[in-house]
């Protein structure tokens, strides 16, 4: 069951929160600017409590693994969540600053970040 959900997960977070993104960078103007405002009330309460239960918990699993290159990126997608997404940032927080994390990252992921002032 756990896995069925984990899968479920990640496909909401590829289908909705990946595309979002794609939009952000390819798409135009009009488009990203609503796409950034779709994401960021996606990573925001009330709707951020139908998100992963993967983001009150402790442990490491396949959706955090699909969730946190996308949290990464926010700064340079111009994304900042607002203070009531205090369990995403606290997640995001948790889990980019940890060695593996940070290991699997190419180094234009490293500089992106940088870039955006994060």
């Amino acid at each position: 069951m756990s896995r069925a959900t984990a899968r479920l997960y990640m496909y909401r977070v590829e289908r909705d929160w990946y595309y979002a993104m794609d939009r952000i960078q390819k798409g135009t103007k009009a488009d990203a600017a609503q796409a950034r405002k779709e994401l960021r009330e996606a990573l925001s309460p009330p709707r951020a409590c139908s998100t992963p239960s993967a983001f009150h918990e402790r442990r490491v699993s396949l959706v955090d693994c699909c969730v946190a290159p996308l949290l990464w990126r926010l700064p340079v997608l111009a994304i900042e969540l607002p203070p009531q997404a205090k369990s995403i940032k606290d997640y995001a927080k948790r889990h980019l600053c940890v060695a593996r994390f940070r290991y699997s990252l190419t180094e234009a992921e490293k500089e992106m970040v940088i870039e955006a002032g994060a």
